[in-house]
């Protein structure tokens, strides 16, 4: 039996980030201390490079990454695959390299979410291919009910790996908006593949929505960590409703 008094908020940060296009999530990301890995799935860490190029030219030597983009087979299909891959066979080294002591990274990124659970699914579309039939006769690039099935578990286990890494994590997402069809209410929440969206805010201890200010001539990137009528938000870490979008005013 453990006492509750003994409980501890952890030293790393387990953050989902999600918000429109352009509201500073993947600089927020990198903003992180500590070596910096970023998987670019949507070719915006260059966003990233700029800002600090300008702002702190030295967390540039902190960052590698790899930009999904420039990893191209002879067809769409070896291209899925070599994608894939690549991000399986460096999950699987991150995880020995973690087993042994000699994890080699402060942060790792995932940008976005959105973009790596398509990339999933075209990845299950493709595995299954001799297997699965589609909705559609003759549409092999089509998932049915049986592929997003498959796609959830997988999902999930790669999501859960890769948040089981010793270090910060930071999972950036694009946002979508639902209507309600009973009462007619907009929900608004990071886009995933099928329902997999309700499932992401169990997984993160941070949740944040990425936003922009603009007052009195003034530009200000924002994160909101509570939960309102619109958007549903949270942080286990004691944080104001509303605060800028950088590491340094997270508190433990």
């Amino acid at each position: 039996m453990s006492k509750l008094a003994d409980l501890k908020q952890e030293g790393q940060y387990k953050v989902l980030c999600y918000g429109e296009s352009g509201t500073g999530k993947t600089v927020f990301a990198t903003s992180f201390p500590g070596k910096i890995f970023v998987h670019d799935f949507d070719s915006k860490v260059v966003s990233a490079a700029n800002f600090w190029r300008k702002h702190n030219p030295e967390q540039l030597g902190q960052i590698d990454y790899t930009s999904y983009a420039d990893i191209r087979g002879k067809d769409a299909d070896s291209t899925t695959e070599k994608k894939f891959a690549t991000f399986h066979d460096w999950l699987l080294e991150m995880q020995t390299a973690a087993q042994n002591g000699k994890f080699p990274y402060g942060t790792v990124v995932l940008d976005s979410l959105t973009t790596w659970a398509d990339l999933l699914l075209l990845e299950v579309l493709r595995q299954t291919r001799t297997t699965l039939k589609g909705p559609i006769a003759g549409r092999s690039d089509i998932p049915g009910m049986q592929h997003y099935g498959i796609n959830s578990v997988v999902f999930k286990d790669y999501l859960t790996r890769f948040l089981a890494l010793p270090c910060n994590v930071v999972v950036t997402a694009h946002i979508e908006t639902e209507k309600d069809e009973i009462t007619g209410a907009l929900e608004r929440k990071p886009k995933a593949s099928g329902k997999l969206a309700s499932w992401l805010p169990i997984v993160f201890g941070e949740v944040y929505r990425a936003y922009v200010d603009q007052k009195d001539n003034k530009t200000r990137y924002m994160l909101q960590t509570q939960t309102d009528t619109k958007f549903n938000c949270r942080s286990q870490i004691g944080l104001a409703a509303h605060i800028e979008s950088a590491y340094k005013n997270l508190k433990l």
